[in-house]
């Protein structure tokens, strides 16, 4: 039997559906100006890459046969399945924001959504292996609980935490006016910036050690004093302390890229 291709327009959304996945795809209201792309999903990885199109693309890949076959019960067996293996999306766009939200079905997506190179990001996924951004320009807030987050050919500002995973970027350009901060509980951080990269770097690792190319002009770390008010019975009180942290300005300072690790090492590196 050959493939079928459905082609189905809602509400100036634009649905292809085959047997390899499906795609949505939605336009900004103002695609003359940046937009934002919001994404929270519970189980998969979502990559996003840059693409010379003014809509955003959304494509999901659906379960191989041989995937779909280790999900069918014993009692199942030599029976044909029906229903879809398919998870739904959905796209909403308001004030030159796009929401993608997977149904309650999704279990283990891998989700790719294509973008104009100048959008900005804010993405969430819990359960799945990675977040990844290629070649986008824009201001990216990236969080993932149980995954690495990898961020390739990319420019503006980022705010990167992976709770169990590596945080890995890889930058053409930076905002000079925004701070940026790379955190990781368990996994190594390795951040590569653009040679004339102005930044005072905060750099804190529990159990590992921070390396650098960068020529950076170490600074004190100033103990805080810090005074309580007394409570009702209670005499005055105040609290000497400083942070075991590294701070260091690169090409003479400028905004503050904060580097935190638990455990595992720190790498900040030169582009070539």
């Amino acid at each position: 039997m050959k493939n079928l291709l459905i082609c189905i327009s809602i509400w100036g959304a634009t649905l292809l559906a085959q047997n390899t996945g499906d795609k949505l795809s939605i336009a900004f209201r103002d695609p003359a100006r940046p937009g934002t792309v919001k994404m929270n999903i519970l189980h998969g990885s979502i990559s996003v890459k840059a693409h010379s199109g003014k809509d955003v693309v959304v494509e999901t890949s659906t379960k191989t046969e041989k995937e779909a076959e280790r999900d069918v019960p014993e009692t199942a067996r030599g029976l044909k399945r029906l229903n879809s293996t398919g998870s739904s999306v959905t796209l909403e766009e308001e004030n030159n924001i796009v929401t993608v939200s997977m149904g309650w079905k999704a279990r283990g997506e891998n989700v790719t959504i294509l973008v104009p190179v100048k959008t900005s990001l804010k993405l969430s996924a819990t359960n799945g292996k990675m977040i990844s951004v290629e070649g986008v320009e824009g201001e990216m807030e990236l969080n993932a609980t149980n995954g690495s987050i990898t961020l390739t050919d990319v420019s503006g500002s980022v705010v990167a935490h992976s709770l169990n995973g590596k945080v890995l970027a890889k930058f053409k350009s930076v905002d000079p006016t925004k701070p940026m901060s790379f955190s990781s509980m368990n996994g190594t951080i390795d951040v590569t910036l653009p040679a004339s990269t102005k930044a005072y770097l905060k750099m804190q690792t529990n159990n590992g050690d921070v390396f650098t190319d960068f020529d950076v002009q170490m600074q004190p770390n100033a103990a805080k004093v810090e005074t309580t008010e007394p409570r009702q019975g209670e005499r005055n009180r105040s609290r000497v302390h400083r942070e075991s942290m590294s701070i260091g300005s690169v090409n003479g300072g400028g905004p503050d890229y904060n580097f935190k690790n638990f455990n595992g090492n720190i790498y900040i590196r030169k582009a070539n």
